[in-house]
This record gives structure tokens, sequence and C-alpha cells, in this order.
């Protein structure tokens, strides 16, 4: 991947992560196309929702993304629960 660019400096702070979930797969793809395109992206691998809110709350990430099944019951409130937390 490209190394950091001072070019890059005014771009929104940006994460990716699996939560509680095993899509690794598509966070993977979805990384390297976002970091080949010239974005800065912090990776947090796989969490679940506590300590994903809490990193994002620190690193002050203005755009996430998030790898999960949301069909399911838990993955809706999971969702839930991390705008919740994140809301201003």
């Amino acid at each position: 991947m490209p190394p950091k660019d001072p070019q890059r400096k005014y771009q929104p702070k940006m994460a990716i992560t699996v939560l509680e979930d095993y899509h690794l797969l598509g966070k993977r793809i979805v990384y390297s196309i976002l970091r080949a395109s010239g974005y800065e992206v912090l990776d947090y691998r796989q969490t679940d929702v506590n300590g994903l809110i809490q990193q994002v709350k620190k690193d002050d990430v203005k755009i996430l993304f998030l790898m999960m099944i949301y069909g399911r019951k838990w993955g809706r409130m999971l969702w839930q629960k991390v705008l919740l937390n994140l809301s201003p």
C-alpha cells in the first residue's frame, strides 16, 4: 500500500472493522480498494461493540465501515447499539 502522504491530511478520519462476525475477506477487499484509491483507513480488525465504540471515540473517526451480518436480529441490535453510542 502507498505510504502516508501529506496531501491526505484533509481527508476525514476513517476506520474499518468486522463487528462480532467473520466477514474478514469482505473487509480486506474494501480496505484494499480504499487504500489503493489513496485513502488512509484505520484497521480495527475484528472487534465487539464496546471495544469499537471506545476506539472510534478515542480516534475521532468520522467515517466507519462495518462488516457484519445485518439480516439477523442480533445484527440489527448491534448496529443500533453502535449508532446510539456514537450519535452526537
